[in-house]
């Protein structure tokens, strides 16, 4: 029972948060070790972990894990309301669709307009790379999986976030090389990205708050 209370209490509420972490330390990790002042404070060549952690893998795990998650948050559900008279009421057969209706809208539903929404995203990406060359694959597979990992609502924010940084840091840049004689100057999008996606994941929740769109939390 102790194993149980367990699962359906911290388990629950922090694997999400640690798996994310995960991932974003990964891309934090990737992102430094890029870097030339990382490299000479560093002093080793980490390429070697390059073809561990790609974009194409993280982005299959974070799928994976949020299929998984959702699998057993619904099991959960049912197992829960099975343990008592009340419970037993709202499952098959006394309630033939009222679990899977609500099991949809607190577990899956969600997860699906995140994954839709992150679709779409990818694909006004994917657009612009098509017929401006001004992205990288490898930035547009970042941006999917930056989506994937603030997830809905939070995502809202994110792309917002990202552009405001973005021409922040155009505007640094061109301050600092507008005498060196640069007739074209392109911002690398990984920084800004990692920056809106931290924002997005630590204070998202208040910023649905205080935009009055709580009524998207599904």
């Amino acid at each position: 029972m102790n194993i149980l209370k367990f699962l359906f209490g911290p388990f629950a509420v922090w694997a999400p948060v640690v798996f994310v972490a995960l991932v974003v330390l990964i891309l934090v990790w990737r992102g430094l070790i890029k870097e030339k002042w990382f490299k000479k404070i560093i002093k080793k060549d980490f390429s070697v972990w390059e073809p561990i952690f790609t974009d194409k893998r993280l982005i299959v795990g974070t799928l994976i894990a949020g299929l998984i998650f959702a699998v057993f948050l619904t099991a959960s559900q049912y197992y829960v309301w099975s343990l008592s008279a009340i419970g037993r009421f709202f499952l098959p057969p006394a309630q033939p669709t009222y679990f899977i209706n609500y099991a949809f809208l607190h577990f899956w539903l969600g997860r699906l307009i995140g994954l839709f929404l992150s679709l779409l995203i990818f694909g006004i990406f994917y657009l612009i790379r098509h017929y401006r060359r001004a992205l990288s694959r490898a930035e547009i597979n970042l941006v999917f999986l930056a989506c994937l990992l603030v997830a809905w609502p939070r995502q809202v924010f994110l792309i917002p976030l990202f552009f405001l940084l973005a021409i922040l840091e155009l505007i640094i840049i061109t301050l600092i090389y507008k005498n060196k004689g640069f007739r074209e100057i392109k911002i690398n999008i990984f920084w800004p990205l990692i920056l809106a996606m931290l924002l997005s994941l630590i204070f998202g929740g208040y910023l649905i708050r205080i935009s009055g769109l709580a009524s998207l939390i599904v």
